[in-house]
């Protein structure tokens, strides 16, 4: 079987602006204060670098990742959200140890690493969600 490349970007690009969104929610709106905090204590930039467009566009493109992994997958695992959910797991426990890295190293506390793992996670089970949902053969 083929993959459909065409619903695989579509997919790509519909979770990845999921995955914004929640991150939107998470960072923008639950840890805003303590992002405040730390850029008057000098810890974070007071002004994302480039306005976070490097970022956002690599969220996007991760989004495409996960819709080409459900692709794959569907041959062995089978169609369906299961196997989207599936990976999207497995992608975004791959995350967790930035999150990790960041309370071992850096002086933010446990909140901010915490939620910023259960973004990566909840984000990428939720784009591959979606992008399964588009999916077509």
């Amino acid at each position: 079987n083929k993959i459909n490349l065409s619903r695989v970007i579509l997919g790509g690009i519909a979770g990845g602006i999921v995955m914004l969104l929640i991150g939107a929610v998470i960072h923008g709106m639950i840890l805003e204060p303590y992002y405040v905090d730390m850029q008057q204590k000098g810890i974070m930039l007071p002004e994302p670098r480039m306005g976070g467009l490097i970022h956002h566009l690599i969220i996007v493109l991760s989004g495409i990742v996960l819709a080409y992994l459900y692709a794959v997958s569907r041959k062995h695992s089978g169609p369906g959200p299961k196997t989207a959910l599936l990976i999207g797991f497995l992608v975004g426990c791959m995350g967790i140890g930035s999150a990790v890295a960041i309370w071992t190293f850096d002086n933010m506390g446990v909140r901010i690493p915490v939620f910023i793992g259960f973004d990566h996670l909840l984000g990428c089970m939720a784009a591959t969600f979606v992008a399964g949902w588009l999916y077509k053969d």
